[in-house]
């Protein structure tokens, strides 16, 4: 959990380097990774942020303004940031498919790091009140997740 915060943090910070803070930036995509890097835009002293979807399931989220990721919206736009751990490249074509000539950052080559980027399920306290529970009884662990 920490780890993938920290590489995904430095592969965002090392992306933005050389980019003007008054740039409009579109961050493709709407899930955690997308949220996180939003989260750093910001920080970093980003203010011209939106969200770009395919089926924008909203107008915004947390008060950032989603649209639909088409042509006349990609014109108001300097940067569009690909948020996908898995398929940066296909969300690059998608959005040079639509006529966008501007700057686009992927990420790419991450899809190591977890998608929950925002809450740690396996807490030290939670294990703490879990040891011993069960002492002396027979146990299973079930899961199919690398970081499991």
């Amino acid at each position: 959990f920490y780890r993938s915060r920290r590489e995904l943090l430095r592969a965002i910070e090392k992306r933005i380097l050389k980019i003007e803070r008054s740039a409009r930036v579109g961050i493709f995509g709407t899930a955690n990774s997308a949220v996180f890097i939003h989260e750093v835009l910001k920080k970093r002293g980003f203010h011209r942020i939106c969200y770009l979807s395919s089926r924008p399931p909203a107008a915004s989220i947390s008060g950032t303004e989603l649209l639909l990721l088409n042509y006349s919206h990609l014109e108001k736009i300097d940067i569009v940031f690909c948020s996908s751990l898995l398929s940066s490249h296909e969300q690059e074509q998608y959005v040079r498919g639509l006529g966008f000539t501007g700057i686009i950052i992927r990420l790419g080559a991450l899809n190591h790091i977890s998608p929950n980027l925002f809450e740690d399920h396996a807490t030290e306290t939670l294990i703490e009140e879990l040891q011993d529970c069960h002492n002396g009884e027979a146990a299973f662990v079930i899961g199919n997740v690398p970081h499991l």
